[in-house]
């Protein structure tokens, strides 16, 4: 199958295209004009690449002349706290945006949108996170996330076209952003520096990297392979639910670190509780991990000792 790709040079993004490349897809990459990090694409097989900012994504259509799966990994405004979590303009943008690649997407002759909707769409629930209970997010991103799938829903009925929305839970990996909890737990505890933590009482899921792209890769190929697919949400987690402090704790052996750790430190203005149900995920692709939670910090860990 061709696959179309925004985002395609960030943490999930790049991933994925190896994941997709790999079992023998061909990729079309969108990357922004003068992307610093296009160089994480060099060398891939399969891989065609186009240059185009958020804002063009209407007019892709007459980039790409055809695909079966488009695959919208790209959102704006994800780096800055406050225009993450407040800014109305900057996350409204990106709904627009999106919805145009949305057409262009049809016009491609595209068989399958899939969309990376976030966990910040369900709010501050203590619930099971099933993908059927009632959302309340409490940031922007989390509202314009499922703004869009609301919109993105009743277009793709009425064209016809089959749309997953993807939400994206704690996914961890060698090449995530430095200041993720993982990343900063990694680094401190190597160098034996102290860790600064909130509590971690709150209940937490976390995925590898390789396993939330695979994830993703078996629900497209499976979409498209079914007739009626129609439009769905599913969770993008592992069945790995646990309190976030087992997990810093399983951080601490695996680097075997002396490091203090200093719970209650930092105070988060909203504590969000991960709670994921996989089941549906799983029914569909037959797969959830290759890679318990030590399993993937274990790879990390060994990279980081190798450099």
């Amino acid at each position: 199958m061709n696959f179309v790709v925004t985002g395609a040079t960030g943490f999930i993004g790049r991933n994925f295209v190896r994941e997709v490349v790999s079992a023998g897809h061909r990729v079309i990459a969108v990357c922004h004009k003068g992307s610093v990090n296009r160089g994480v694409l060099s060398g891939i097989r399969n891989l065609e690449c186009v240059d185009a900012d958020m804002p063009e994504y209407g007019t892709l259509d007459k980039l790409i002349d055809s695909a079966d799966v488009f695959v919208h990994f790209a959102w704006d405004g994800i780096k800055n706290t406050a225009d993450r979590d407040g800014n109305v303009r900057v996350q409204q943008q990106n709904v627009k945006n999106s919805l145009a690649a949305f057409e262009a997407s049809k016009c491609m002759g595209c068989k399958l949108f899939v969309f990376a909707g976030s966990q910040a769409e369900y709010g501050l629930t203590k619930e099971i996170e099933t993908e059927t209970i009632p959302c309340n997010p409490v940031t922007e991103y989390g509202v314009a996330k499922l703004q869009f799938k609301e919109k993105a829903f009743e277009k793709a009925r009425s064209l016809g076209l089959g749309y997953a929305h993807l939400r994206i839970f704690s996914i961890y990996g060698e090449e995530d952003h430095e200041r993720t909890l993982v990343k900063m737990c990694l680094r401190n505890m190597l160098a034996g520096e102290p860790v600064s933590l909130s509590a971690c009482t709150q209940d937490w899921n976390f995925l590898y990297i390789q396993d939330a792209v695979k994830q993703v890769r078996l629900l497209c190929e499976r979409a498209v392979e079914c007739d009626g697919f129609g439009q769905q949400v599913f969770n993008v987690a592992s069945e790995e639910n646990r309190p976030l402090k087992e997990f810093v704790n399983i951080m601490k052996e695996e680097t075997g670190s002396e490091s203090p750790l200093h719970f209650g430190e930092v105070a988060p203005t909203n504590v969000v509780n991960l709670n994921p149900n996989v089941s549906k995920m799983k029914e569909w692709t037959g797969f959830i991990a290759d890679n318990t939670f030590r399993e993937g910090f274990r790879r990390m860990v060994a990279l980081s000792r190798s450099k």
